[in-house]
């Protein structure tokens, strides 16, 4: 079962990114508020998405989060997206 977004909705899975400097120190890059991540991987994308697929890592501003299948996920327009997570 999967879930087909409209128009330019994206669902993406709340993710957080970490780094480790040179020096072992660790960081978490997803601003934290209340405990939740701004970052996430996209999971579906609806028919007008045109930047992201599946499998993309996104920092977003807020979005409203749903539970599917019993997994938290994240349901955004495209326009919320700020940018694409690169390694």
């Amino acid at each position: 079962m999967q879930i087909k977004p409209f128009g330019t909705r994206v669902v993406a899975r709340r993710i957080e990114i970490r780094q480790q400097s040179a020096a072992g120190i660790i960081t978490n890059t997803g601003f934290k508020q209340q405990n939740i991540s701004n970052t996430g991987e996209i999971v579906y994308v609806g028919p007008d998405v045109t930047k992201v697929k599946p499998g993309d890592k996104v920092m977003f501003v807020t979005a409203g989060g749903i539970e599917f299948l019993g997994e938290q996920l994240v349901t955004a327009f495209e326009s919320d997206i700020l940018g694409l997570i690169v390694d």
